[in-house]
Protein backbone atom coordinates (compact mmCIF):
# COMPACT_ATOMS: atom_id res chain seq x y z
CA UNK A 1 0.00 0.00 0.00
CA UNK A 2 2.13 2.60 -1.51
CA UNK A 3 0.75 5.20 -3.84
CA UNK A 4 0.83 8.90 -4.99
CA UNK A 5 -2.59 10.38 -3.84
CA UNK A 6 -2.75 11.66 -7.95
CA UNK A 7 -2.86 7.89 -8.34
CA UNK A 8 -5.78 7.15 -6.59
CA UNK A 9 -8.28 6.28 -9.01
CA UNK A 10 -5.87 3.89 -10.97
CA UNK A 11 -4.23 2.15 -7.60
CA UNK A 12 -8.18 1.50 -5.85
CA UNK A 13 -11.04 -1.38 -6.40
CA UNK A 14 -13.90 0.52 -8.68
CA UNK A 15 -15.93 -0.56 -5.85
CA UNK A 16 -13.74 1.00 -3.43
CA UNK A 17 -13.51 4.54 -5.32
CA UNK A 18 -17.21 4.59 -5.93
CA UNK A 19 -18.17 3.90 -2.20
CA UNK A 20 -15.35 6.50 -1.61
CA UNK A 21 -16.90 9.26 -4.34
CA UNK A 22 -20.37 9.04 -2.25
CA UNK A 23 -19.11 9.27 1.20
CA UNK A 24 -16.84 12.11 0.41
CA UNK A 25 -20.49 14.04 -1.90
CA UNK A 26 -22.53 12.81 0.87
CA UNK A 27 -20.12 14.96 3.49
CA UNK A 28 -19.56 11.63 5.70
CA UNK A 29 -16.31 12.59 6.96
CA UNK A 30 -17.18 14.13 10.60
CA UNK A 31 -13.73 15.02 11.81
CA UNK A 32 -10.23 14.80 10.25
CA UNK A 33 -7.49 15.69 12.39
CA UNK A 34 -3.42 15.63 11.91
CA UNK A 35 -2.50 13.62 15.38
CA UNK A 36 1.14 14.26 14.48
CA UNK A 37 3.15 14.83 10.67
CA UNK A 38 1.73 12.84 8.13
CA UNK A 39 -0.42 11.11 10.66
CA UNK A 40 -4.40 11.57 10.25
CA UNK A 41 -7.43 10.26 11.68
CA UNK A 42 -11.07 10.72 10.67
CA UNK A 43 -14.29 9.75 11.58
CA UNK A 44 -16.67 8.27 9.04
CA UNK A 45 -20.10 7.69 9.13
CA UNK A 46 -21.70 5.20 6.71
CA UNK A 47 -25.07 3.22 7.23
CA UNK A 48 -26.09 4.39 10.95
CA UNK A 49 -22.23 3.39 12.00
CA UNK A 50 -18.93 5.49 12.29
CA UNK A 51 -15.70 4.19 11.30
CA UNK A 52 -12.37 5.10 12.43
CA UNK A 53 -9.80 5.72 10.12
CA UNK A 54 -6.19 6.28 10.06
CA UNK A 55 -3.54 7.29 7.46
CA UNK A 56 0.08 8.22 6.79
CA UNK A 57 1.00 10.30 3.66
CA UNK A 58 4.72 10.90 2.65
CA UNK A 59 4.20 13.64 1.96
CA UNK A 60 1.71 13.00 -0.76
CA UNK A 61 2.06 9.12 -1.16
CA UNK A 62 0.07 7.15 1.04
CA UNK A 63 2.20 5.24 3.32
CA UNK A 64 -0.37 3.10 5.39
CA UNK A 65 -3.59 3.34 6.40
CA UNK A 66 -6.72 1.09 8.68
CA UNK A 67 -10.09 0.83 9.18
CA UNK A 68 -11.96 -0.60 11.60
CA UNK A 69 -14.98 -1.45 8.83
CA UNK A 70 -15.08 -5.79 7.66
CA UNK A 71 -14.19 -4.67 3.88
CA UNK A 72 -10.73 -3.19 5.11
CA UNK A 73 -9.48 -6.69 7.09
CA UNK A 74 -10.66 -8.25 4.35
CA UNK A 75 -9.61 -6.41 1.23
CA UNK A 76 -6.96 -3.80 3.29
CA UNK A 77 -9.09 -1.13 1.52
CA UNK A 78 -12.28 0.27 1.80
CA UNK A 79 -14.71 2.94 0.93
CA UNK A 80 -13.84 4.69 4.06
CA UNK A 81 -9.88 5.14 3.81
CA UNK A 82 -10.56 6.00 0.00
CA UNK A 83 -12.99 8.94 1.06
CA UNK A 84 -10.19 10.61 3.79
CA UNK A 85 -7.72 9.70 1.00
CA UNK A 86 -10.11 11.53 -1.52
CA UNK A 87 -10.11 14.74 1.13
CA UNK A 88 -6.83 14.46 1.81
CA UNK A 89 -6.23 15.11 -1.83
CA UNK A 90 -8.52 18.10 -2.20
CA UNK A 91 -6.76 19.89 0.80
CA UNK A 92 -3.90 19.74 -0.37
CA UNK A 93 -4.79 20.60 -4.33
CA UNK A 94 -6.82 23.52 -2.59
CA UNK A 95 -3.91 24.93 -0.43
CA UNK A 96 -1.88 24.46 -3.67
CA UNK A 97 -3.59 26.76 -5.81
CA UNK A 98 -4.80 29.65 -3.23
CA UNK A 99 -2.54 32.45 -3.35
CA UNK A 100 -2.80 35.57 -0.83
CA UNK A 101 -5.98 37.80 -1.11
CA UNK A 102 -5.75 41.99 -2.27
CA UNK A 103 -6.72 43.79 0.81
CA UNK A 104 -9.20 45.57 -1.84
CA UNK A 105 -10.47 42.07 -3.05
CA UNK A 106 -14.15 41.42 -1.68
CA UNK A 107 -15.88 39.08 -4.00
CA UNK A 108 -15.35 34.88 -4.84
CA UNK A 109 -15.01 34.41 -8.13
CA UNK A 110 -17.64 31.98 -9.00
CA UNK A 111 -19.05 30.32 -12.09
CA UNK A 112 -21.80 32.70 -12.12
CA UNK A 113 -19.86 35.99 -11.49
CA UNK A 114 -17.78 34.69 -14.68
CA UNK A 115 -20.51 32.98 -16.98
CA UNK A 116 -22.33 37.05 -16.26
CA UNK A 117 -19.08 38.87 -17.20
CA UNK A 118 -17.91 36.33 -20.55
CA UNK A 119 -18.54 36.90 -24.07
CA UNK A 120 -21.02 34.91 -25.28
CA UNK A 121 -18.60 33.59 -28.49
CA UNK A 122 -15.63 32.99 -26.28
CA UNK A 123 -17.77 31.37 -24.18
CA UNK A 124 -19.18 28.80 -26.97
CA UNK A 125 -15.71 28.45 -28.55
CA UNK A 126 -14.31 27.78 -24.84
CA UNK A 127 -17.29 25.25 -25.13
CA UNK A 128 -16.54 23.46 -28.23
CA UNK A 129 -12.88 22.95 -27.75
CA UNK A 130 -13.00 21.94 -24.20
CA UNK A 131 -15.81 19.55 -25.81
CA UNK A 132 -13.40 18.01 -28.05
CA UNK A 133 -11.27 17.19 -25.30
CA UNK A 134 -13.25 15.93 -22.52
CA UNK A 135 -15.54 12.79 -24.16
CA UNK A 136 -17.86 13.01 -20.84
CA UNK A 137 -18.50 16.35 -21.35
CA UNK A 138 -19.43 16.13 -24.99
CA UNK A 139 -21.52 13.43 -23.98
CA UNK A 140 -23.31 15.19 -21.78
CA UNK A 141 -23.53 18.50 -23.41
CA UNK A 142 -25.53 16.68 -26.30
CA UNK A 143 -27.78 14.71 -24.57
CA UNK A 144 -28.58 18.12 -22.66
CA UNK A 145 -29.34 19.83 -25.71
CA UNK A 146 -29.84 17.36 -28.52
CA UNK A 147 -33.76 18.21 -28.63
CA UNK A 148 -32.68 22.09 -29.84
CA UNK A 149 -30.80 20.73 -33.01
CA UNK A 150 -33.34 21.28 -35.29
CA UNK A 151 -31.62 20.45 -38.69
CA UNK A 152 -31.45 16.54 -37.81
CA UNK A 153 -33.61 13.84 -37.93
CA UNK A 154 -35.06 13.41 -33.96
CA UNK A 155 -34.47 9.52 -34.38
CA UNK A 156 -30.71 9.98 -35.59
CA UNK A 157 -29.83 12.04 -33.08
CA UNK A 158 -31.19 10.38 -29.58
CA UNK A 159 -29.55 6.97 -31.50
CA UNK A 160 -26.13 8.83 -31.87
CA UNK A 161 -25.85 10.34 -28.55
CA UNK A 162 -26.88 7.19 -26.45
CA UNK A 163 -24.31 5.14 -29.04
CA UNK A 164 -21.71 7.38 -28.01
CA UNK A 165 -22.64 7.01 -24.22
CA UNK A 166 -22.52 3.32 -24.27
CA UNK A 167 -19.22 3.30 -26.23
CA UNK A 168 -17.43 5.65 -23.74
CA UNK A 169 -18.69 3.15 -20.90
CA UNK A 170 -17.76 -0.08 -22.37
CA UNK A 171 -14.79 -2.07 -21.61
CA UNK A 172 -12.18 -4.24 -24.12
CA UNK A 173 -14.26 -7.60 -23.46
CA UNK A 174 -17.62 -5.25 -24.19
CA UNK A 175 -19.23 -5.15 -20.33
CA UNK A 176 -20.29 -2.22 -18.80
CA UNK A 177 -18.63 -1.47 -15.75
CA UNK A 178 -20.88 -0.13 -12.55
CA UNK A 179 -18.53 3.54 -13.15
CA UNK A 180 -19.86 3.10 -17.16
CA UNK A 181 -23.62 2.16 -16.08
CA UNK A 182 -23.71 5.17 -14.19
CA UNK A 183 -22.29 7.41 -17.19
CA UNK A 184 -25.02 5.98 -19.48
CA UNK A 185 -27.78 6.58 -16.51
CA UNK A 186 -27.04 10.62 -16.39
CA UNK A 187 -27.36 10.72 -20.48
CA UNK A 188 -30.47 8.30 -19.73
CA UNK A 189 -32.06 10.73 -17.42
CA UNK A 190 -31.21 13.81 -19.47
CA UNK A 191 -33.14 12.27 -22.58
CA UNK A 192 -36.12 10.84 -20.23
CA UNK A 193 -36.20 14.41 -18.97
CA UNK A 194 -36.74 15.46 -22.36
CA UNK A 195 -39.17 13.02 -23.56
CA UNK A 196 -41.28 13.77 -20.54
CA UNK A 197 -41.69 17.85 -20.94
CA UNK A 198 -42.49 16.54 -24.94
CA UNK A 199 -45.12 14.70 -23.87
CA UNK A 200 -46.22 16.83 -21.17
CA UNK A 201 -46.44 19.73 -24.10
CA UNK A 202 -48.43 17.09 -25.96
CA UNK A 203 -45.38 16.82 -28.14
CA UNK A 204 -46.31 12.68 -28.25
CA UNK A 205 -44.12 12.24 -31.84
CA UNK A 206 -41.17 13.74 -29.78
CA UNK A 207 -41.26 11.55 -26.86
CA UNK A 208 -42.22 8.38 -28.90
CA UNK A 209 -38.81 8.47 -30.37
CA UNK A 210 -36.99 9.07 -27.57
CA UNK A 211 -38.35 6.22 -25.82
CA UNK A 212 -37.77 4.27 -28.99
CA UNK A 213 -34.43 4.97 -29.34
CA UNK A 214 -33.64 4.20 -25.53
CA UNK A 215 -35.08 1.02 -26.03
CA UNK A 216 -33.98 -0.03 -29.28
CA UNK A 217 -30.17 0.80 -27.68
CA UNK A 218 -30.06 0.26 -23.66
CA UNK A 219 -32.25 -3.42 -24.72
CA UNK A 220 -29.84 -5.38 -26.27
CA UNK A 221 -27.03 -4.43 -23.69
CA UNK A 222 -29.05 -3.78 -20.32
CA UNK A 223 -27.90 -7.18 -18.74
CA UNK A 224 -24.43 -6.86 -19.28
CA UNK A 225 -23.90 -4.33 -16.75
CA UNK A 226 -21.06 -6.17 -14.20
CA UNK A 227 -22.47 -4.33 -10.87
CA UNK A 228 -24.81 -5.63 -8.50
CA UNK A 229 -25.84 -1.71 -7.34
CA UNK A 230 -26.18 -0.27 -10.66
CA UNK A 231 -28.78 -1.31 -13.29
CA UNK A 232 -30.55 0.18 -16.24
CA UNK A 233 -33.77 -1.64 -15.65
CA UNK A 234 -35.59 1.20 -13.91
CA UNK A 235 -34.13 3.71 -17.22
CA UNK A 236 -35.61 1.14 -19.43
CA UNK A 237 -38.42 0.61 -17.79
CA UNK A 238 -39.34 4.26 -18.04
CA UNK A 239 -39.20 4.46 -21.49
CA UNK A 240 -41.52 1.90 -22.01
CA UNK A 241 -44.26 3.75 -19.32
CA UNK A 242 -43.90 6.52 -21.39
CA UNK A 243 -45.03 4.72 -24.26
CA UNK A 244 -47.60 3.11 -22.46
CA UNK A 245 -48.56 6.67 -21.11
CA UNK A 246 -48.05 8.30 -25.03
CA UNK A 247 -50.76 5.42 -25.68
CA UNK A 248 -52.89 6.51 -22.64
CA UNK A 249 -53.76 10.25 -23.67
CA UNK A 250 -54.81 9.03 -27.75
CA UNK A 251 -52.70 11.02 -30.28
CA UNK A 252 -53.27 11.50 -33.80
CA UNK A 253 -54.25 7.92 -35.23
CA UNK A 254 -51.65 7.93 -37.41
CA UNK A 255 -49.15 8.00 -34.44
CA UNK A 256 -50.51 5.29 -32.73
CA UNK A 257 -50.74 3.52 -36.35
CA UNK A 258 -47.01 4.08 -35.96
CA UNK A 259 -46.87 2.92 -32.81
CA UNK A 260 -48.98 -0.32 -33.00
CA UNK A 261 -45.90 -1.45 -36.12
CA UNK A 262 -43.19 -0.71 -34.06
CA UNK A 263 -44.44 -2.99 -30.65
CA UNK A 264 -45.51 -5.83 -33.94
CA UNK A 265 -42.18 -5.60 -35.58
CA UNK A 266 -39.85 -5.67 -32.47
CA UNK A 267 -40.52 -8.63 -30.70
CA UNK A 268 -40.14 -10.74 -33.29
CA UNK A 269 -36.49 -9.58 -32.81
CA UNK A 270 -34.41 -12.16 -31.16
CA UNK A 271 -32.36 -9.58 -28.50
CA UNK A 272 -35.71 -8.49 -27.32
CA UNK A 273 -36.63 -12.40 -26.91
CA UNK A 274 -33.44 -13.01 -24.96
CA UNK A 275 -33.72 -9.55 -22.80
CA UNK A 276 -37.27 -11.06 -21.64
CA UNK A 277 -38.58 -7.88 -22.92
CA UNK A 278 -40.68 -8.84 -25.70
CA UNK A 279 -43.86 -9.00 -23.60
CA UNK A 280 -43.48 -4.97 -23.18
CA UNK A 281 -44.28 -5.13 -26.90
CA UNK A 282 -47.43 -7.51 -26.65
CA UNK A 283 -48.77 -5.56 -23.89
CA UNK A 284 -48.92 -2.47 -26.11
CA UNK A 285 -50.40 -4.36 -28.80
CA UNK A 286 -52.92 -5.34 -26.48
CA UNK A 287 -53.86 -1.95 -25.58
CA UNK A 288 -54.04 -0.72 -28.99
CA UNK A 289 -56.14 -3.69 -30.36
CA UNK A 290 -59.38 -2.23 -30.38
CA UNK A 291 -60.56 -4.12 -33.29
CA UNK A 292 -61.25 -7.74 -34.60
CA UNK A 293 -58.64 -7.06 -37.65
CA UNK A 294 -56.08 -6.26 -34.92
CA UNK A 295 -56.93 -8.75 -32.24
CA UNK A 296 -56.62 -11.33 -34.89
CA UNK A 297 -52.72 -10.17 -36.07
CA UNK A 298 -51.82 -10.35 -32.67
CA UNK A 299 -53.19 -13.83 -32.01
CA UNK A 300 -50.95 -14.89 -35.46
CA UNK A 301 -47.95 -12.42 -33.86
CA UNK A 302 -48.17 -14.90 -30.63
CA UNK A 303 -48.17 -18.12 -32.38
CA UNK A 304 -45.18 -16.91 -34.50
CA UNK A 305 -43.47 -15.90 -30.89
CA UNK A 306 -44.42 -19.58 -29.32
CA UNK A 307 -42.85 -21.37 -32.63
CA UNK A 308 -39.80 -19.57 -31.95
CA UNK A 309 -39.97 -20.06 -28.11
CA UNK A 310 -40.35 -23.69 -29.33
CA UNK A 311 -37.29 -23.80 -31.48
CA UNK A 312 -34.99 -21.60 -28.80
CA UNK A 313 -36.29 -24.06 -26.04
CA UNK A 314 -37.76 -21.20 -24.13
CA UNK A 315 -40.33 -21.13 -20.70
CA UNK A 316 -43.48 -20.61 -22.98
CA UNK A 317 -45.30 -19.76 -20.16
CA UNK A 318 -46.19 -16.26 -20.73
CA UNK A 319 -46.76 -15.87 -23.49
CA UNK A 320 -49.16 -18.85 -23.66
CA UNK A 321 -50.92 -16.84 -20.70
CA UNK A 322 -51.14 -13.77 -22.95
CA UNK A 323 -52.53 -15.30 -26.17
CA UNK A 324 -55.39 -17.19 -23.72
CA UNK A 325 -56.41 -13.61 -22.63
CA UNK A 326 -56.56 -12.46 -26.20
CA UNK A 327 -58.22 -15.36 -27.59
CA UNK A 328 -61.02 -15.04 -24.74
CA UNK A 329 -61.19 -11.22 -25.32
CA UNK A 330 -61.61 -12.10 -29.05
CA UNK A 331 -64.67 -14.26 -28.01
CA UNK A 332 -62.29 -17.34 -29.11
CA UNK A 333 -63.32 -19.16 -26.05
CA UNK A 334 -63.09 -22.80 -27.64
CA UNK A 335 -59.53 -21.88 -28.72
CA UNK A 336 -58.57 -20.75 -25.56
CA UNK A 337 -59.51 -24.10 -23.98
CA UNK A 338 -57.91 -25.82 -26.65
CA UNK A 339 -54.88 -24.14 -26.06
CA UNK A 340 -54.64 -24.67 -22.40
CA UNK A 341 -55.28 -28.46 -22.09
CA UNK A 342 -52.34 -28.59 -25.21
CA UNK A 343 -50.05 -26.98 -22.62
CA UNK A 344 -50.80 -28.37 -19.09
CA UNK A 345 -47.47 -30.60 -19.07
CA UNK A 346 -46.00 -26.77 -18.03
CA UNK A 347 -46.26 -26.68 -14.50
CA UNK A 348 -47.44 -22.34 -14.95
CA UNK A 349 -50.23 -23.49 -17.25
CA UNK A 350 -51.36 -26.09 -14.91
CA UNK A 351 -51.69 -24.17 -12.14
CA UNK A 352 -53.39 -21.48 -14.54
CA UNK A 353 -55.95 -23.81 -15.36
CA UNK A 354 -56.61 -25.59 -11.83
CA UNK A 355 -57.11 -21.92 -10.33
CA UNK A 356 -59.77 -20.95 -13.43
CA UNK A 357 -61.82 -24.35 -12.81
CA UNK A 358 -61.39 -23.44 -8.35
CA UNK A 359 -62.78 -19.96 -9.62
CA UNK A 360 -65.63 -21.24 -11.59
CA UNK A 361 -66.55 -23.77 -8.85
CA UNK A 362 -65.12 -26.82 -10.74
CA UNK A 363 -63.48 -28.33 -8.60
CA UNK A 364 -63.70 -32.02 -8.92
CA UNK A 365 -61.87 -30.65 -12.37
CA UNK A 366 -59.68 -29.04 -10.28
CA UNK A 367 -58.94 -31.69 -7.84
CA UNK A 368 -58.47 -34.17 -11.17
CA UNK A 369 -55.84 -31.41 -12.36
CA UNK A 370 -53.95 -31.25 -9.73
CA UNK A 371 -53.77 -35.13 -9.40
CA UNK A 372 -52.81 -35.56 -12.87
CA UNK A 373 -49.92 -32.93 -12.15
CA UNK A 374 -48.82 -35.18 -9.06
CA UNK A 375 -48.42 -38.11 -11.52
CA UNK A 376 -45.82 -36.00 -13.65
CA UNK A 377 -43.51 -35.85 -10.86
CA UNK A 378 -42.89 -32.15 -10.83
CA UNK A 379 -40.69 -30.00 -9.11
CA UNK A 380 -40.80 -29.93 -5.30
CA UNK A 381 -42.12 -26.31 -5.56
CA UNK A 382 -44.73 -27.25 -7.97
CA UNK A 383 -45.77 -30.29 -5.75
CA UNK A 384 -46.10 -28.05 -2.24
CA UNK A 385 -48.68 -25.82 -4.89
CA UNK A 386 -50.77 -28.80 -5.95
CA UNK A 387 -50.97 -30.85 -2.70
CA UNK A 388 -52.09 -27.49 -0.88
CA UNK A 389 -54.59 -27.01 -3.64
CA UNK A 390 -55.93 -30.53 -3.21
CA UNK A 391 -55.83 -30.23 0.59
CA UNK A 392 -58.22 -26.91 0.02
CA UNK A 393 -60.49 -29.32 -1.92
CA UNK A 394 -60.76 -31.48 0.41
CA UNK A 395 -61.43 -29.19 3.32
CA UNK A 396 -64.26 -27.53 0.95
CA UNK A 397 -65.99 -31.18 0.38
CA UNK A 398 -65.20 -32.31 4.24
CA UNK A 399 -63.06 -35.27 2.69
CA UNK A 400 -62.05 -36.21 6.14
CA UNK A 401 -59.36 -38.43 4.20
CA UNK A 402 -58.37 -36.12 1.70
CA UNK A 403 -57.92 -33.61 4.49
CA UNK A 404 -55.74 -35.66 6.54
CA UNK A 405 -53.78 -37.50 3.69
CA UNK A 406 -52.80 -33.60 2.39
CA UNK A 407 -52.24 -32.16 5.55
CA UNK A 408 -49.93 -34.85 6.27
CA UNK A 409 -47.78 -34.25 2.94
CA UNK A 410 -47.85 -30.62 3.92
CA UNK A 411 -46.66 -31.55 7.49
CA UNK A 412 -43.83 -33.61 6.73
CA UNK A 413 -42.56 -31.13 3.73
CA UNK A 414 -43.12 -27.99 5.54
CA UNK A 415 -42.80 -29.04 9.10
CA UNK A 416 -45.52 -26.43 10.06
CA UNK A 417 -47.56 -27.09 13.31
CA UNK A 418 -50.47 -25.47 11.74
CA UNK A 419 -50.81 -28.38 9.65
CA UNK A 420 -51.00 -30.61 12.46
CA UNK A 421 -53.62 -28.81 14.44
CA UNK A 422 -55.82 -29.54 10.91
CA UNK A 423 -55.30 -33.09 11.39
CA UNK A 424 -55.86 -33.16 15.38
CA UNK A 425 -59.27 -31.53 14.40
CA UNK A 426 -59.95 -34.25 11.73
CA UNK A 427 -58.72 -36.92 14.09
CA UNK A 428 -58.89 -40.25 11.88
CA UNK A 429 -59.20 -43.83 13.57
CA UNK A 430 -57.00 -45.30 16.48
CA UNK A 431 -55.68 -41.69 16.80
CA UNK A 432 -52.76 -42.79 19.67
CA UNK A 433 -52.19 -44.99 16.78
CA UNK A 434 -51.60 -42.71 13.88
CA UNK A 435 -50.01 -40.13 16.15
CA UNK A 436 -47.23 -42.57 16.78
CA UNK A 437 -46.35 -43.44 13.20
CA UNK A 438 -46.56 -40.12 12.47
CA UNK A 439 -44.34 -39.38 15.23
CA UNK A 440 -42.31 -41.73 13.80
CA UNK A 441 -42.11 -40.44 10.19
CA UNK A 442 -40.95 -37.42 11.57
CA UNK A 443 -38.17 -38.58 13.75
CA UNK A 444 -36.46 -40.24 11.02
CA UNK A 445 -36.74 -36.86 8.99
CA UNK A 446 -32.88 -34.78 8.97
CA UNK A 447 -32.23 -32.95 12.11
CA UNK A 448 -33.45 -29.51 12.15
CA UNK A 449 -34.70 -27.03 14.78
CA UNK A 450 -37.96 -26.93 13.06
CA UNK A 451 -37.89 -30.93 13.49
CA UNK A 452 -37.53 -30.48 16.94
CA UNK A 453 -40.15 -28.34 17.44
CA UNK A 454 -42.32 -29.58 15.37
CA UNK A 455 -42.18 -32.93 17.78
CA UNK A 456 -42.31 -31.03 21.04
CA UNK A 457 -45.46 -29.11 19.46
CA UNK A 458 -47.49 -32.59 18.75
CA UNK A 459 -46.27 -34.02 21.92
CA UNK A 460 -47.56 -31.20 23.97
CA UNK A 461 -50.53 -31.05 22.52
CA UNK A 462 -51.72 -34.54 23.15
CA UNK A 463 -51.18 -34.12 26.71
CA UNK A 464 -47.63 -36.28 26.53
CA UNK A 465 -45.86 -34.68 29.13
CA UNK A 466 -43.27 -37.53 29.71
CA UNK A 467 -42.47 -38.11 26.26
CA UNK A 468 -42.14 -34.61 25.80
CA UNK A 469 -39.55 -34.37 29.46
CA UNK A 470 -37.31 -36.97 27.53
CA UNK A 471 -37.57 -35.17 24.02
CA UNK A 472 -36.28 -32.23 25.69
CA UNK A 473 -33.81 -33.71 27.86
CA UNK A 474 -32.02 -35.19 24.00
CA UNK A 475 -32.79 -32.48 22.48
CA UNK A 476 -30.28 -30.32 24.75
CA UNK A 477 -31.94 -27.40 23.56
CA UNK A 478 -32.78 -24.47 25.39
CA UNK A 479 -34.85 -22.67 23.03
CA UNK A 480 -37.44 -25.61 23.04
CA UNK A 481 -36.92 -25.76 27.24
CA UNK A 482 -38.32 -21.91 26.99
CA UNK A 483 -41.00 -22.83 24.98
CA UNK A 484 -42.21 -26.14 26.51
CA UNK A 485 -40.18 -26.46 29.92
CA UNK A 486 -42.99 -24.77 32.08
CA UNK A 487 -45.43 -26.12 30.55
CA UNK A 488 -44.73 -29.66 31.74
CA UNK A 489 -44.66 -28.48 35.42
CA UNK A 490 -47.40 -31.97 36.12
CA UNK A 491 -43.86 -34.70 35.99
CA UNK A 492 -42.93 -33.20 39.26
CA UNK A 493 -40.80 -30.88 40.79
CA UNK A 494 -37.91 -33.03 40.84
CA UNK A 495 -38.08 -34.19 37.58
CA UNK A 496 -38.42 -30.56 36.22
CA UNK A 497 -35.19 -29.04 38.30
CA UNK A 498 -33.24 -32.06 37.36
CA UNK A 499 -34.06 -31.01 33.68
CA UNK A 500 -33.91 -27.49 33.88
CA UNK A 501 -30.26 -28.11 35.50
CA UNK A 502 -29.20 -30.55 32.87
CA UNK A 503 -29.96 -28.08 29.99
CA UNK A 504 -28.94 -24.88 31.20
CA UNK A 505 -26.01 -26.13 32.89
CA UNK A 506 -25.06 -28.26 29.14
CA UNK A 507 -25.72 -24.40 27.81
CA UNK A 508 -23.32 -22.58 30.16
CA UNK A 509 -20.30 -25.02 29.32
CA UNK A 510 -20.52 -24.42 26.08
CA UNK A 511 -21.30 -20.71 25.58
CA UNK A 512 -20.06 -17.96 27.22
CA UNK A 513 -21.14 -13.80 27.43
CA UNK A 514 -23.72 -11.39 28.14
CA UNK A 515 -26.51 -13.42 25.37
CA UNK A 516 -26.17 -16.72 27.29
CA UNK A 517 -26.51 -14.90 30.57
CA UNK A 518 -29.54 -12.67 29.52
CA UNK A 519 -30.99 -16.46 28.21
CA UNK A 520 -30.55 -18.14 31.70
CA UNK A 521 -32.41 -15.38 33.48
CA UNK A 522 -34.94 -15.47 31.07
CA UNK A 523 -35.37 -19.29 31.88
CA UNK A 524 -35.67 -18.21 35.50
CA UNK A 525 -37.84 -15.82 34.76
CA UNK A 526 -40.78 -18.24 33.46
CA UNK A 527 -40.07 -20.60 36.54
CA UNK A 528 -41.61 -17.59 38.16
CA UNK A 529 -43.92 -16.54 36.02
CA UNK A 530 -45.68 -19.92 36.14
CA UNK A 531 -45.48 -20.12 40.15
CA UNK A 532 -42.47 -22.23 40.50
CA UNK A 533 -39.85 -19.80 42.42
CA UNK A 534 -38.53 -22.25 44.97
CA UNK A 535 -37.00 -24.18 42.02
CA UNK A 536 -36.10 -20.56 40.57
CA UNK A 537 -34.67 -19.76 43.53
CA UNK A 538 -32.68 -23.44 44.15
CA UNK A 539 -30.85 -22.79 40.30
CA UNK A 540 -29.83 -19.38 41.06
CA UNK A 541 -28.45 -20.17 44.29
CA UNK A 542 -26.70 -23.01 41.89
CA UNK A 543 -25.17 -20.94 39.17
CA UNK A 544 -23.71 -18.25 41.57
CA UNK A 545 -21.84 -21.18 43.26
CA UNK A 546 -21.15 -22.80 40.23
CA UNK A 547 -20.08 -19.68 37.71
CA UNK A 548 -19.24 -16.83 40.18
CA UNK A 549 -16.00 -16.12 37.51
CA UNK A 550 -19.01 -15.04 34.95
CA UNK A 551 -19.31 -11.39 35.46
CA UNK A 552 -22.38 -11.33 33.07
CA UNK A 553 -23.93 -14.00 34.37
CA UNK A 554 -24.07 -12.99 37.92
CA UNK A 555 -25.21 -9.09 36.76
CA UNK A 556 -28.04 -11.10 34.94
CA UNK A 557 -28.76 -13.54 38.40
CA UNK A 558 -28.64 -10.39 40.41
CA UNK A 559 -32.19 -9.61 39.37
CA UNK A 560 -33.00 -12.31 41.38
Amino acid sequence: MNFPLRDIEQQVNESHLLHGEDLLAAGNIARLVELERHLWEAKVADSDQEYEVEVKITPSKLAAASCECQTFAEHRMCGHVVAVLLQLRRQRQQAKSSKPRSYQQNKKLTTGLVLNQIDPEELIDFVRQYAKTNRNFSIALKARFAATVSNMRSDEKYKQVLESAISASRKSDRSITQRGAQKIIKVLKELLQTANKAVVERDFVEGFIIARSIIERVGPIFKKVTSEKVRLEPQLERAFRLIDQIIIQQPAPALLEQIWDYCYAEPQKLIYRSAGLDLEFLQFLHRLADESAKQDQLIALTNELLAKYEKEHRNKTSILLFQYKVLREAKQEAQAQALIEAHLKEPEILLFAIEQARQHGRLEQARQLALTGLSMKPTSAVVDQLDEILLKIARHNKDQAGIIQFAEKRLLRSLQAGYFSLINTTRPKNWKTYVDGLLKKIQKMPFSKEKLDLIGHILLTQDRFDALEQHLSQSLSVDLLLKYGPKIKSIGQARLYELYQKLLHYYLRNHVGRKPSIKIRTAISQLHDFGLSDLADQLVEEFRNDYAERHSLMEELNFF
